[in-house]
């Protein structure tokens, strides 16, 4: 067990799709970053200060879909394909609370997944 959590990474971008626990502008090798509840982020600022044009956290414990023009209207019932040419930043619903998601990197699409 302490080999494999050893082995995890505090982000990991694949195929220009960054994921992590926090917002993508926060540091998540800082642990005041990682746990503290301070103020509530602007979820379009931090889009705009992440390099990778996708981007999926946790954290919050619910569904959202950012543009840097503001949320888009949907609420992780169904899948969710993103747009070519344009600039995500995801929420995915927590583990704890029965959810999960699967990205697609090649179709550009979000897959959510309830679990037991």
């Amino acid at each position: 067990m302490l080999e494999y959590f050893y082995r995890l990474q505090p982000s990991l971008v694949i195929e220009g799709a960054r994921f992590q626990h926090i917002d993508p502008h926060l540091d998540p090798l800082n642990i005041e970053h990682l746990w503290g509840f301070a103020a509530l982020p602007d979820r379009v600022a931090a889009l705009s200060q992440c390099a990778e044009p996708r981007a999926f956290m946790g954290h919050v414990h619910e569904w959202g879909v950012y543009t840097p023009r503001g949320p888009v209207e949907w609420a992780g019932g169904e899948p969710f394909v993103y747009q070519s040419g344009e600039r995500y930043l995801t929420t995915i619903h927590a583990v704890v609370d029965g959810w999960c998601a699967v990205f697609d990197t090649t179709r550009d699409h979000l897959e959510p997944v309830r679990v037991a």
